[in-house]
């Protein structure tokens, strides 16, 4: 029976250690995503306060000037790029910022998990602990009564 639980205690071992690799993976994303998301803010603030002056740029090279109506649809169309590039600094901050509240969720159920496997292996650990003792005391008692028996059968007996 000792065999038994040596062998699930290891087991709950190897599933503790797996358990405990899954959460460092977990916060290395989580790390990971943190600074992606502290990238992206930096990147968006600096694009919102540069944002009207580069607009500003692609409308001054036309303006005060003669031009055709395909220079003011060009320039519309760089204003609305640079609009849209603008945007998807934006939305990238977003799922970057999803992504870093999802990791975060899943830390945190890795790291419950990994706990309850941790106290479930320290449970399992003591019982075999409690077992070992158990069967080395019962051990010693059994040797105890063997050689008092043979000292008491050897006084019985005359020589």
């Amino acid at each position: 029976m000792i065999d038994k639980f040596k062998i699930l205690c290891r087991v709950k071992k190897l599933r503790e250690d797996s358990l405990f690799r899954a959460l460092q993976l977990k916060r290395r994303e989580l790390k990971k995503a943190v600074l992606a998301v502290e990238k992206l803010t930096i990147d968006v603030q600096n694009s919102d306060e540069t944002l009207p002056a580069r607009i500003n740029d692609v409308y001054n090279t036309i303006m005060l000037q003669v031009v055709d109506v395909d220079d003011i649809d060009e320039t519309k169309t760089k204003v609305i790029n640079l609009q849209e590039d603008h945007q998807r600094i934006v939305d990238r901050l977003e799922r970057a910022i999803q992504i870093k509240i999802r990791l975060e969720k899943e830390m945190e159920e890795a790291s419950t998990t990994y706990h309850v496997a941790q106290r479930n292996r320290e449970k399992f650990d003591r019982i075999r602990t409690d077992l070992e003792s158990e069967a080395a005391i019962a051990f010693e008692q059994k040797e105890e009564s063997e050689i008092e028996e043979l000292f008491t059968k050897g006084q019985l007996m005359p020589s």
